[in-house]
């Protein structure tokens, strides 16, 4: 039993018989899939954010995706930014450089 499958097509299926043929003698099939046509009624297309997305000129932290970070300070949010340091008085560097506005 030969069966193929593909989306958007019908399935295949048929009984062929091989016996004792050698590899080299087995005949050549030829399958000719049918389309199924149908309409779809509904679609529904969902995404989610991730929470780092990497731009080509910025790097973007997406905080309501981080769960841990509902409820708490900014400064606990910038902490698990990559590249972003604070120390304990909330100063924030941004690739080592202070000069960042807070």
């Amino acid at each position: 039993m030969l069966t193929i499958s593909h989306v958007g097509y019908r399935t295949f299926s048929r009984n062929y018989s091989i016996g004792d043929a050698a590899p080299d003698s087995l005949p050549v099939i030829v399958l000719r899939m049918k389309p199924t046509a149908g309409v779809l009624q509904n679609i529904t297309v969902t995404a989610a954010k991730n929470i780092i997305e990497n731009k080509i000129d910025r790097l973007v932290y997406n905080v309501d995706k981080d769960l841990t970070s509902q409820g708490g300070m900014a400064t606990d949010v910038l902490k698990k930014i990559p590249q972003v340091t604070v120390d304990i008085n909330g100063n924030v560097e941004l690739l080592g450089n202070p000069s960042v506005n807070s």
